[in-house]
C-alpha cells in the first residue's frame, strides 16, 4: 500500500515537472511570435490549427483513452498486453487513413481554407507521427520518468530552432513546422523506445477484435468528438464569422488559460492507469483516498491561481503578448472562472467516470455541454466577438462538473471541506496582495512579479503553518 502510494507521488511529481516546462517553453515562444507575427497572422496560424484538431480527433478515434485504460488491467500480461496493442494500433491506422482522406476533401470542397492550404498541411504531419507513436504505452506502464525527461529535451529543441528562424510574419510555415517539432521528434523517438526498452513490437493485423473494441471506442470518440468541439469551435467559428484578427485576441487569453490548466491537471492525469488499475483489482478504499488527496491539493492551487489571474490579467497579457493584446483582458478573466470548473469537472469525467467505464455517460455529458457551446456561439459571437466565445466555454465546463458530480455521486466520498477553507483564506490574501502591490506599484511587469512573489510567500507560509497546525492535532 506504501509503495504505491510513493509511487503515485514519484509519478505525479514528474508529471508536474514536465507540465511546468509544457508552461515555460511557450512562455519563452509566445511572447516572441505573438509579436513577430502580429495579431492577423497568429490568427491564421491558430485558425488552421483548429482545422487539423478535428483532423487529429478523427485519426485518434478515441484509441488512447480506450488503449490507456484496458491495457493497464492486462499491462502484467506481456502477451495478452501485446496482442490487445497490435488490434488497437490497427484500428488506428485505418482511422488515421480516413482523417487524410477527410482532410484532402475538405481543401478541396472549402474555398475558405484556399489561403490556409500549406499551413494545414503542414501542421497535418503530426496526425500520422501520433499514431505510429503509440504514446499511450507509456502512460499505461507509468513511465513518467522518461516522459518527463523526452519532453523536456524534444521541447527544447523545437523552442530553439523557433528562436533562431522565424524571424518575421513571412515565416508563419516554419512557425507552423517548428510549433510541432517537438511533438513530432517525441514520437519519432518513441518508436525506437518501445521497441528497444520495453520490447514491445507493434505491426498491423487483419484481425483487429474489432467486435470487443469497436463499441467502447466509438463510445470514447463520441465524447471526445463533444469536448473538441467546445475546445476548437470557438477558434473556428470566430474566424469564420468574425475573423483573423478575433482569434488572435481570443488565442492569446485561451494559451493562457490553457498553460495554466495544463499545470494544474498534471496531477490529475496520472490518476488515470492507476484508478483503471485499482478498480480491477476491486481497491475501492485506496481509489477513494487517491481522488480525495488529488482534489484537495487541485483545491489548494487553483482557486488562488484564478484570482491571481483575474487580478493581473492585463500584466499577464502585456508580459506574455504585448500592448497590442491587453484587449483580450475580460475574455481572460472569463475563462479565470472557467478554470475552476474546469478543474474539478477532469477529475469527475476524464478520470473517475473514465476509470468506471461510465463511457456512455461521459458522451452524453460532453454531447450536452458541447450542444450548449455551439448554440451559444451562434447566438453571442456575432455580437460579443472572443468575449462571447470566453462566456461559452466557462459556462460549457460548469455544465460538465455538475454532471460529472451526479455520474459519480453513488461512488465517490468527497471529503476536502479544510483544502477548501484554505482555498478560500489563501484567495483573499491574494487578491489584497494584488491590489495593494497594483495601486503603489504602477509599472505592469514590476507590479506582476511581485505580486507573485509576495503571493507565493505569504501564502506558501499559511499553508505550512496550516500544516503544522494539523500535524500536532
Amino acid at each position: 500500500m506504501e509503495e504505491k502510494k510513493n509511487s503515485l507521488k514519484v509519478n505525479a511529481t514528474l508529471n508536474i515537472i514536465k507540465q511546468v516546462c509544457a508552461i515555460i517553453f511557450p512562455l519563452i515562444t509566445f511572447p516572441y511570435v505573438s509579436r513577430t507575427l502580429g495579431v492577423d497572422m497568429y490568427g491564421k496560424i491558430n485558425f488552421s490549427n483548429s482545422i487539423v484538431s478535428y483532423i487529429t480527433l478523427i485519426a485518434g478515434l478515441g484509441v488512447s483513452s480506450y488503449a490507456i485504460r484496458e491495457g493497464a488491467r492486462i499491462r502484467d500480461d506481456k502477451v495478452k498486453f501485446e496482442r490487445f496493442s497490435n488490434e488497437v494500433f490497427s484500428i488506428n491506422i485505418v482511422s488515421t487513413i480516413f482523417s487524410y482522406i477527410v482532410l484532402f476533401f475538405l481543401i478541396l470542397l472549402w474555398n475558405k481554407l484556399d489561403s490556409y492550404k500549406s499551413l494545414i498541411l503542414i501542421l497535418s504531419i503530426n496526425v500520422l507521427l501520433t499514431t505510429l507513436g503509440t504514446d499511450w504505452i507509456n502512460t499505461v506502464y507509468e513511465d513518467f520518468l522518461y516522459l518527463t525527461i523526452r519532453y523536456i529535451l524534444c521541447q527544447s529543441f523545437a523552442v530553439i530552432t523557433t528562436l533562431l528562424f522565424v524571424k518575421s510574419p513571412n515565416d508563419i510555415a516554419l512557425y507552423a513546422l517548428f510549433s510541432n517539432l517537438g511533438t513530432i521528434l517525441a514520437n519519432i523517438l518513441n518508436i525506437f523506445y518501445i521497441r528497444k526498452k520495453l520490447n514491445i513490437h507493434l505491426k498491423f493485423v487483419l484481425h483487429m477484435n474489432i467486435k470487443n473494441h469497436l463499441k467502447p471506442i466509438m463510445l470514447l470518440f463520441g465524447n471526445m468528438i463533444s469536448s473538441m468541439i467546445y475546445l476548437y469551435s470557438d477558434t473556428t467559428m470566430l474566424g469564420a464569422i468574425v475573423g483573423d484578427a478575433a482569434v488572435g485576441y481570443y488565442t492569446v487569453s485561451s494559451k493562457i488559460y490553457s498553460l495554466i490548466k495544463q499545470l494544474i491537471n498534471a496531477v490529475s492525469n496520472v490518476l488515470i492507469p492507476r484508478l483503471s488499475h485499482d478498480l480491477g483489482n476491486s481497491s475501492n478504499k485506496e481509489t477513494n483516498s487517491n481522488v480525495n488527496s488529488v482534489l484537495g491539493v487541485l483545491s489548494l492551487l487553483v482557486c488562488p491561481i484564478s484570482i491571481g489571474m483575474i487580478c493581473m490579467g492585463k500584466q499577464i497579457i502585456y508580459l506574455i503578448a504585448g500592448q497590442e493584446y491587453v484587449s483580450a483582458y475580460f475574455a481572460l478573466s472569463i475563462l479565470s472562472v472557467a478554470l475552476i470548473f474546469s478543474t474539478y469537472a477532469c477529475i469527475f469525467v476524464s478520470v473517475i467516470m473514465l476509470a468506471q467505464r461510465k463511457d456512455r455517460e461521459i458522451l452524453k455529458a460532453s454531447g450536452i455541454s458541447a450542444f450548449i457551446n455551439i448554440v451559444l456561439n451562434f447566438v453571442l459571437i456575432p455580437k460579443f466577438s472572443y468575449n462571447a466565445a470566453a462566456f461559452t466555454t466557462l459556462l460549457s465546463e460548469f455544465v460538465m462538473l455538475v454532471q460529472g458530480v451526479y455520474y459519480t455521486r453513488k461512488t465517490i466520498t468527497v471529503k476536502i471541506g479544510g483544502y477548501i477553507a484554505l482555498s478560500i483564506l489563501g484567495s483573499f490574501e491574494i487578491l489584497m496582495i494584488c491590489l495593494i502591490v497594483k495601486y503603489i506599484f504602477i509599472n505592469k511587469i514590476l507590479s506582476l512579479i511581485l505580486s507573485v512573489i509576495i503571493s507565493g510567500v505569504v501564502y506558501g507560509l499559511t499553508l505550512l503553518i496550516s500544516y503544522q497546525i494539523l500535524k500536532k492535532k
